[in-house]
Formats: C-alpha cells, sequence, structure tokens
C-alpha cells in the first residue's frame, strides 16, 4: 500500500514536471534538461495545484479507458449500446 502511494505521488510528479517541460519548450528557444529544469523552477511552490490538477487528468484518462474497454472492446451488447 505505501509502496503504491509513492508510486502515485511520484508518477504524478513527473508527469506535471514531463507535461510544463513541453510546454516551456515550445514558448520558449529551450528543450531538453534546460526544460525540465525551468519546468521545476516554475512549479517550485505550485506542487500542489499541479499534483491535483494532473492526478484529476490520469483520473479522467483512466475513466475513459475502462468505459472503452468495457463498452468497445467487450462488446457493447451487454450493455445495449448496439
Amino acid at each position: 500500500m505505501v509502496i503504491g502511494v509513492l508510486y502515485l505521488v511520484v508518477h504524478v510528479y513527473i508527469t506535471a514536471l514531463w507535461h510544463l517541460a513541453s510546454v516551456v519548450s515550445v514558448l520558449e528557444p529551450v528543450y531538453g534538461l534546460v526544460a525540465m529544469k525551468k519546468s521545476y523552477e516554475l512549479l517550485k511552490g505550485k506542487i500542489r495545484v499541479a499534483g491535483i490538477l494532473v492526478f484529476g487528468y490520469l483520473s479522467i484518462c483512466g475513466l475513459v479507458s475502462m468505459i472503452f474497454s468495457t463498452v468497445v472492446v467487450h462488446g457493447g451488447d451487454i450493455w445495449s449500446v448496439y
């Protein structure tokens, strides 16, 4: 349980850094590790807000994936979709 929570926290933090680095590399003439460092500096005071946003985003993606898997992959006739 503890390892799962730790994994989730680290995953959400790295995902926030990664997505922000992508935005930084588009808006500024930096890329790679420099963009990651810039995103780290931008997230310093907003880690909790970024974590909530990324967790919400990942939760919605997971929900859409489960719905797709249930309806499309396993058959819509069970759920009377078709």
